[in-house]
């Protein structure tokens, strides 16, 4: 579920940043910088693979919300290249797969949320139970090469969200990885109690990293017309 056109505000219009937003804070550019140099020295335009390879995380990610919601066939399934749209159905079906495996049954979740408290907002994908248990799992899924620290803080800044609105008490998560390269089965990294908790403080920390960089904008600016 994609964040509101809008995007989130508070209770009296503020604006606020979307938890994607806010973990950007925590990326490592320096290798994203090697990986595009590397391309070009190939004579290999970086956004087009990276293009590409979004369209099968795209596709895959849209495939799972229509099975959660019941709507019809995704747009970007419709307009899919014919081997972008195999890979993304190989990684759907192993999905499913692994959610009947170990008894996940996972629910749609559509609302946009905002925290009073920290001033930010973020849409869940979905939320999932064990077997018969309560909502305490936030299942997350990434089609990516690796599984990174900015993940966890965002699972943790979902379920501080959750929790502030009254909605689940989050013990648990679970991001489930697909590698969009190689076979498109899913690499399942739980986060406990303990780990959430440090997921939490992290997002907490990249939040706090992300205003003072928005402030600082706002210095320059003024420095600037001074």
């Amino acid at each position: 579920m994609a964040r509101p056109k809008g995007g989130y505000q508070l209770a009296d219009g503020t604006d606020v940043p979307g938890t994607t937003t806010a973990i950007k804070t925590l990326s490592e550019s320096e290798g994203l910088i090697h990986w595009a140099w590397k391309l070009g020295m190939q004579k290999i335009n970086y956004k087009d693979v990276r293009n590409k390879a979004a369209d099968v995380g795209t596709i895959t990610h849209d495939l799972i919300e229509q099975h959660l919601t019941g709507g019809p066939e995704p747009e970007s399934a419709q307009n899919a290249r014919r081997n972008d749209y195999e890979k993304a159905c190989r990684a759907f079906n192993a999905w499913r797969e692994w959610l009947d495996t170990h008894d996940i049954h996972v629910e749609a979740f559509e609302r946009p949320l905002v925290s009073e408290r920290y001033r930010f907002g973020g849409t869940p994908d979905s939320l999932g139970r064990r077997g018969n248990g309560p909502l305490v799992i936030l299942p997350d899924w990434k089609t990516s090469k690796n599984v990174y620290p900015e993940y966890l803080a965002q699972m943790g800044g979902y379920a501080v969200l959750l929790e502030e609105c009254g909605i689940a008490q989050i013990e648990e998560s679970v991001v489930l990885r697909a590698d969009k390269e190689k076979d498109m089965t899913w690499e399942a990294i739980w986060i406990g109690p303990e780990q959430l908790k440090q997921a939490k403080r992290a997002f907490l920390a990249a939040l706090k990293a992300y205003e003072a960089r928005e402030a600082l904008k706002v210095t320059l600016k003024e420095i600037k017309l001074a």
